[in-house]
């Protein structure tokens, strides 16, 4: 019989930065429902200071829950955007 006396992982900083940009993005469609941007866009207007790789997980993650959609433009870029009822 084995002892096994770990714990369960801390969250790290990189998965705390997740969850915190998701609830702000949360928060944003919240008070702006028909909010709709590029990454670039997201990052300059809606949330600063965030590494691109976070903001991607972060969007993607948005799209799991179903709160936000995507489509590419025609410059090829982007688009993120709330889904309308």
């Amino acid at each position: 019989m084995t002892n096994d006396t770990t714990e369960p992982p801390t969250p790290s900083a990189s998965d705390e930065l997740l969850d915190a940009a998701c609830e702000i993005l949360r928060n944003h469609l919240r008070r702006h429902p028909h909010a709709a941007d590029t990454a670039v866009g997201i990052e300059r207007w809606w949330i600063s200071a965030l590494p691109p790789e976070t903001l991607e997980r972060a969007l993607q993650r948005l799209v799991a829950e179903g709160l936000l959609r995507s489509r590419v433009l025609p410059s090829g870029e982007r688009l993120w955007y709330a889904p309308q009822n």
